[in-house]
């Protein structure tokens, strides 16, 4: 059965994908869809707002996350885990669709300042949603992305090391901060390097947050590439396709990018780093900076939800005004009807998605028990490849053999992504995994299936139920797989969602943006709290 996972895995998951990459090679052939290309107007301002969003979002993502980390104790690692979940549960099309609501030249946090501080009795001409360097869109995208990095982070710890690395850096004369900078960080780098990598290639690739967020004069080549797809012009499929492997080539140079600047640090930085010539900062500037970002994060998370629940009950709101000055449920009563086919669809594809992919995942890490690891760049492909590139291709070879588009693309689609994340997930919690516990069930005369479901399972709850909980969550937030494999047949939350945020009429898009939060929010609610529940085992036992 063990020899069965992989060729499995791989026949589900990955090779359907190399060979839409292939069948996108095949197409290329000529030089007239090349020419067309780049001849079209801002293509290269559209590469070089690609690489610039996708590498300071990352980039930046990473440094805030060392500097949490790097100021972190017991106490402060154990308040990181708690507020990991509210942090992960907010969808990335929800909390875009808020924060634009936030930072807009109307936007709630100029209402709060105007006219007291800024003298403004109307909304200002700024450029504060898709603006030309794509700022607020890289905001965002770091937003989002520093809770999952830290996700990434805290599950490679391994207790055990931990304290021996603390007790070293103690006994060495370090001081907290320096422990985590000289030895612990280090070690965590190999854990946090395909991480980084996947959320490189999703600041690239990203084509939901960029239509609510993101430039447009022009676009980053991911939504311009999606555009094209979209016209009814059939020809535009053509320059559709040359521009997926155009952004497949740019992903490329964006990993070579971000690993020649680790071996530059790892070459010239290290050593400047302790050398003892080096200018240290204030020992209380860094600690503020630390505790000021932790705040940062939670203060934004919670308003933007306030903003989305102030906006849905909204019946007017003139600025320069903090509140609304009349409130109104019509929205809500006119989109009952409306919603139970997207929260239908929504909540059975990110069930099943999760729960396929626990599966698998179980199966996997049980295959590789005693055996040498997966490399985890080939179980984290999907994410380190731009989802437009993979997808496009998928979708050509499903053309190709005649699949019919519907549910179960849609879920083939979806499960692409969750399972690199649930894996992720449990990656860490089965490798630290005590394996004398299954020793000594298996001397008892237990089987292996016995053993996993009477020990290691129940052991494992809380990382199973967390990894389930981030599965559906993925699932949730999936917009590109959900609409190619669909075919406008398969509406979910987060479709309609980005659908009603890119237009103008915020009441709407922020009942969508609320109703895509309060799926995934259940779910991390309901993980955290079953784990909590006696085991049937261990009270009959």
């Amino acid at each position: 059965m063990r020899r069965l996972i992989l060729p499995l895995t791989a026949g589900l998951l990955w090779l359907p994908l190399l060979g839409g990459l292939l069948i996108l090679l095949g197409q290329a052939r000529g030089s007239a869809p090349w020419l067309r290309l780049w001849a079209q107007p801002g293509l290269g301002e559209s590469i070089w707002l690609s690489l610039w969003i996708a590498s300071a979002s990352s980039l930046l993502s990473l440094l805030l996350v060392a500097l949490l980390l790097a100021q972190s104790e017991g106490r402060s690692v154990a308040l990181l885990r708690r507020l990991l979940a509210p942090l992960l549960a907010m969808p990335h099309v929800a909390f875009a669709i808020g924060f634009g609501f936030l930072i807009a030249p109307s936007g709630w946090l100029l209402r709060l300042v105007s006219p007291g501080i800024t003298g403004l009795s109307l909304p200002p001409d700024w450029q504060t949603l898709h603006d030309p360097w794509g700022l607020g869109l890289i905001i965002m995208l770091v937003l989002k992305e520093v809770p999952f990095l830290l996700l990434m982070a805290l599950g490679a710890l391994e207790p055990p090391l931990l304290a021996r690395q603390q007790w070293l850096g103690q006994s060495l004369g370090f001081r907290p901060a320096q422990i985590w900078w000289r030895l612990i960080l280090p070690s965590l780098w190999p854990s946090l390097r395909l991480p980084l990598y996947a959320v490189a290639a999703y600041g690239l690739g990203v084509v939901d947050l960029g239509l609510l967020l993101g430039p447009t004069q022009p676009a980053p080549l991911a939504v311009r590439l999606w555009l094209w797809y979209q016209d009814a012009d059939l020809s535009w499929r053509a320059l559709a396709n040359n521009g997926a492997l155009l952004l497949f080539g740019l992903n490329l140079l964006l990993l070579v990018g971000l690993r020649a600047l680790e071996w530059l640090h790892l070459t010239w930085g290290k050593g400047w780093m302790l050398n003892g010539q080096r200018q240290r900062p204030s020992a209380r500037l860094v600690p503020a900076l630390a505790a000021t970002l932790s705040s940062l994060l939670l203060s934004v998370n919670l308003l933007v939800l306030a903003a989305l629940i102030l906006w849905s009950f909204t019946r007017r709101w003139s600025f320069p005004a903090p509140w609304p000055s009349q409130w109104s449920g019509r929205h809500w009563q006119q989109a009952i009807g409306e919603l139970a086919l997207p929260l239908g669809h929504s909540t059975w594809l990110a069930l099943s998605t999760a729960i396929a992919a626990l599966i698998l995942v179980v199966l996997a890490l049980e295959a590789q028990r005693g055996r040498r690891p997966w490399p985890l760049w080939l179980i984290c492909l999907p994410l380190l490849l731009p989802q437009a590139s993979l997808l496009l291709g998928a979708r050509l070879g499903a053309d190709w053999l005649g699949l019919p588009v519907g549910s179960a693309l849609v879920f083939w689609s979806q499960l692409l992504f969750v399972y690199p994340y649930v894996y992720l997930c449990l990656y860490g919690p089965y490798r630290q995994f005590d394996d004398r516990l299954v020793q000594a069930a298996a001397t008892l005369g237990a089987n292996s299936w016995q053993t996993w479901w009477r020990v290691k399972g129940p052991l494992l709850r809380r990382p199973l139920a967390f990894a389930f909980a981030v599965g559906a969550a993925v699932s949730l937030a999936q917009y590109l797989p959900t609409l190619l494999f669909g075919a406008g047949r398969i509406t979910t939350i987060t479709t309609d969602a980005v659908a009603i945020g890119s237009g103008l009429n915020r009441r709407l898009a922020s009942l969508y943006g609320l109703l895509q939060l309060a799926l995934p929010l259940a779910i991390y609610a309901l993980a955290l709290r079953l784990p909590r529940r006696p085991n049937p085992m261990e009270t009959t036992s």
